[in-house]
């Protein structure tokens, strides 16, 4: 039996979680250069962006072997591909010096630049998957940008009529078009791990306006009118996403927390693992689905494979917690309890976690165990009134006055959202335990 009229769990909100950053920062500068020799059709703006990208690529590579190094010393288990993303995200750059030289080939730009290396965004980029993805794809498009152009050049060169040279200086002009629609998606990207919406939206508007078919600057800018609460223009960007690219997980991923009607939700988790087995998120999600809906064993299933899928996941301790209530709602206490510790063990401020621990101590009859939890839970989170679970914990202990005093902070913090039935019950119980006392 549960003890209070309602058990508060964390929303599990990947997009948008903010996680606490690394202790003890440390900062690194770099100088690094690029160069970049401008051929036929390509405009002189965009080819001297293409020096800074190259520079860029120098001192990331650099900021790498330096994140690798501080990774192994804060036990951090990172990829060779996380940490070149992470080290893409977290390098502030500036510009000390440009340069224009006539070259072989062409006009030659040279660009030399200083980077900063700060580790403390180093975990709040590794724990945001959606900010990953988003570097991960702003590197994929700009090596691709770079890969074509040095393609079409080469063609260019052997092109043997006019025809061919016109088509191929078309599509040199439509690859600087998209290497510019790829910088304002990059802009877009860090007004948004600003907090700045309204500039973010801007940017990606920009990459759209430029690149009609950039199906990820569609789905993060959906995501920035989640947030601003417009879901319909944020419905209407997930779906033009998947209209460009049927195969982009995150618009169908994003869209699923749109729908109230949690079949259709639980349809959109399902085309995300059956286009990429390994995200976990939406097993999580899955798993939550079929938690509300009191199927415990299937909500563990899909939470469990989402552990062990990535132990690392976002908001780990939250989904410990989901499993801990799984566990509770299949009565096994033992397990229940060892999800909520591991949950807490993750997250000391996870109020959530010790109150269904709580419950847990109490179904198995370990009262001053559940006692603690429900007051370290109120202590952490006092709009929660855990006041009711402690009243009633302090019953089991035959603590009646202790009780008493606790079912009447319930009734100084409850508000207009507690279940009436449970005040009125409140009431009438104080004025019971009050004679038994005079007893």
């Amino acid at each position: 039996m549960k003890y209070s009229m309602k058990l508060i769990t964390c929303l599990f909100m990947v997009l948008f979680i903010i996680v606490p950053a690394i202790c003890f920062a440390e900062v690194k500068e770099i100088i690094a250069d690029g160069t970049y020799i401008m051929g036929d059709g390509e405009t002189p703006v965009v080819a001297e962006e293409r020096a800074l990208l190259q520079a860029k690529r120098a001192a990331v590579e650099e900021a790498g072997v330096y994140i690798e190094s501080y990774s192994q010393v804060q036990n951090l288990r990172l990829t060779k591909d996380e940490i070149s993303i992470i080290a893409s995200g977290i390098v502030e750059t500036v510009v000390l010096e440009k340069q224009r030289l006539i070259a072989d080939g062409g006009i030659k730009f040279w660009v030399k630049v200083k980077c900063t290396v700060n580790t403390d965004s180093v975990a709040s980029k590794l724990h945001n998957s959606s900010t990953m993805e988003s570097l991960r794809k702003i590197q994929e498009d700009y090596a691709q940008a770079m890969q074509q152009i040095d393609e079409l050049k080469k063609k260019l060169a052997q092109a043997q009529n006019e025809a061919s040279k016109k088509e191929i200086l078309s599509q040199i002009s439509n690859n600087d078009q998209k290497f510019t629609a790829i910088e304002w998606f990059e802009k877009a990207t860090e007004y948004s791990q600003a907090g700045n919406i309204d500039k973010a939206i801007e940017a990606y508007s920009k990459a759209i306006e430029i690149n009609p078919n950039y199906s990820y600057a569609y789905c993060d800018r959906g995501v920035m009118y989640q947030q601003l609460g417009k879901n319909d223009l944020a419905i209407d960007d997930y779906n033009k996403a998947i209209l460009v690219d049927d195969k982009n997980i995150y618009a169908y991923y994003n869209r699923a927390s749109q729908y109230s009607d949690k079949q259709k939700a639980m349809e959109e988790y399902n085309k995300v693992i059956s286009i990429n087995p390994n995200f976990a998120e939406a097993y999580v999600q899955r798993g939550i689905i079929y938690f509300n809906q009191k199927k415990y064993s299937l909500a563990l299933d899909e939470l469990n494979k989402a552990l062990i899928l990535n132990p690392d996941i976002n908001q780990a301790d939250v989904v410990h917690t989901y499993c801990g209530d799984a566990l509770s709602g299949e009565k096994l206490y033992t397990l229940a309890i060892a999800s909520y510790t591991k949950a807490i063990e993750l997250n000391p401020k996870n109020a959530s976690a010790y109150i269904g621990r709580g419950y847990a101590y109490s179904d198995s009859h370990q009262y001053e165990l559940a006692l603690k939890d429900f007051l370290n839970a109120n202590a952490i989170s006092p709009e929660l009134n855990c006041h009711f679970d402690i009243a009633l914990t302090y019953e089991n202990l035959k603590r009646i006055q202790e009780a008493i005093d606790e079912y009447r902070l319930y009734l100084k913090y409850a508000n207009a959202e507690d279940d009436k039935s449970i005040i009125a019950y409140v009431q009438k119980h104080i004025t019971v335990l009050e004679g038994k006392i005079k007893q």
